[in-house]
């Protein structure tokens, strides 16, 4: 039941994080799906910390829980103390952001384990999960750090 439930969080994370980057930011929609997205991820880190099949105890998967859990805490963090942080707006981005292609990566690796075409690719090669992996990093950084600028221009303070 619980692998069931972490399941649902991580489709619904998946698609609300979809939604907030598609949307115009600082709307009341974006808000709103933001919320949401926040709540799906917490439920899906801590049902991950609530699944130890794997490893048998504390693994690699749930380090990656509590990093991606940092990351949504830091930007919900960075919302509430918005007033005391100068850049409040690209932190609030780079953590939000991060935390959906930390997801992004984590799905990459859960297709590779659930889906049996990629489960008998993984086995006979098991470096390309990493790869795989590894390749929603590097895209995901480039992308973020190219529409950084862009996404969050329009909110910053002019000096």
């Amino acid at each position: 039941m619980i692998e069931l439930t972490h399941t649902i969080f991580g489709f619904s994370s998946l698609i609300l994080g979809l939604l907030v980057l598609l949307k115009n930011k600082g709307t009341y929609l974006h808000k709103l799906i933001g919320k949401l997205y926040v709540i799906s991820m917490v439920g899906l880190n801590v049902t991950a910390f609530s699944i130890y099949e794997m490893f048998g105890g504390f693994g690699i998967f749930h380090w990656a829980a509590t990093l991606s859990s940092l990351t949504i805490l830091g930007g919900i963090g960075v919302l509430i103390f918005r007033r005391k942080i100068k850049n409040w707006v690209s932190i609030h981005y780079d953590l939000m952001v991060w935390s959906y292609i930390g997801l992004l990566a984590a799905t990459s690796n859960e297709i590779f384990v659930h889906v049996p075409v990629f489960n008998e690719l993984a086995k006979n090669y098991q470096y390309v999960p990493i790869v795989s992996m590894l390749l929603v990093f590097i895209i995901g950084g480039v992308w973020a750090s190219n529409s950084q600028e862009k996404t969050t221009s329009k909110f910053m303070v002019r000096e």
